[in-house]
């Protein structure tokens, strides 16, 4: 998938996966997470979702760790840092 795909609102996207509130591996969330496969570098995945005050959320975890989070509306940009910081 494109970045420029994810990051059009009106496109449906195909979840990788989804895991609802009972997130398996220690991620603790209020509401359900959508795992999309968006290429990211050193094993990470991409998780969306929204928070308590139900903003539209993004945020990069590698295994169970939060490693970078914004909101949706700057989930192009924590992609490329990520992925531009993951290739030196």
């Amino acid at each position: 998938m494109t970045i420029d795909n994810m990051a059009d609102e009106n496109k449906d996207i195909n979840p990788y996966y989804i895991l609802d509130q009972y997130l398996p591996y220690g991620i603790e969330s209020d509401t359900e997470h959508t795992i999309i496969d968006a290429g990211l570098k050193k094993g990470a995945t991409l998780h969306r979702y929204k928070n308590a005050a139900g903003d539209k959320c993004s945020v990069i975890y590698v295994g169970n760790k939060e490693v970078f989070w914004h909101y949706r509306q700057y989930e192009i940009r924590m992609i490329k840092e990520w992925n531009d910081d993951n290739d030196r």
